[in-house]
């Protein structure tokens, strides 16, 4: 079952950050390079950095391991939040501050992102908490994760530990549709 209104929210949100900011730049690895990549990479600050944009990709299913390995369906807003591009993180501003949306680089970031859920849900199951998906982080100085609620799909802004410090939103489209667009750091350019 797909949540289209995910879908959308994220297009719509991709489509005012990358009107709002056009440029964008990552530390260049050779090893990790991404279909979102827009050009060669070029030498800033003394590094090589690599200009980006986000990439449409075809809908697809990286959750079955996911699925599998909790013994449990994946709520279907994670599963179409996370399929719709190839991007590296976008930075945003909500009523819970500063925060980065997390989007999937490359296939092999794929099975990382898959990796650290696992690691995520673990660690609810170990301390008894309803189990929740991340896709976001807050300003590190408030050190909050943005979560869905697997059960229902409610958003939810949860501490390091996993302990939930309040409802952020009924549905990730929802919260999706209401943050405003914060350019991505940058390199100083020439």
């Amino acid at each position: 079952m797909s949540d289209s209104h995910t879908a959308a929210a994220l297009r719509d949100f991709v489509n005012r950050h990358t009107n709002a900011y056009p440029q964008r730049w990552e530390a260049f690895d050779p090893e990790w390079r991404s279909p979102c990549e827009t050009d060669d990479p070029v030498k800033l600050d003394n590094d090589l950095w690599v200009p980006w944009s986000p990439v449409r990709r075809q809908h697809a299913r990286d959750f079955d391991g996911l699925a599998n390995a909790i013994e449990a369906d994946v709520h279907p807003s994670i599963c179409d939040y996370y399929a719709q591009y190839w991007s590296g993180n976008l930075e945003a501003t909500s009523e819970e501050g500063e925060l980065s949306l997390i989007l999937l680089w490359n296939p092999d970031d794929v099975d990382r992102l898959v990796e650290n859920l696992i690691g995520h849900v673990l660690v609810r199951i170990r301390s008894r908490r309803a189990l929740t998906l991340f896709f976001g982080c807050t300003d590190p100085a408030t050190d909050l994760i943005l979560s869905v609620r697997n059960d229902d799909g409610v958003v939810l802004a949860e501490d390091a530990r996993g302990k939930v410090i309040r409802e952020v939103a009924g549905s990730l489209s929802e919260f999706l549709a209401r943050l405003e667009t914060r350019p991505n750091p940058a390199p100083a350019l020439p």
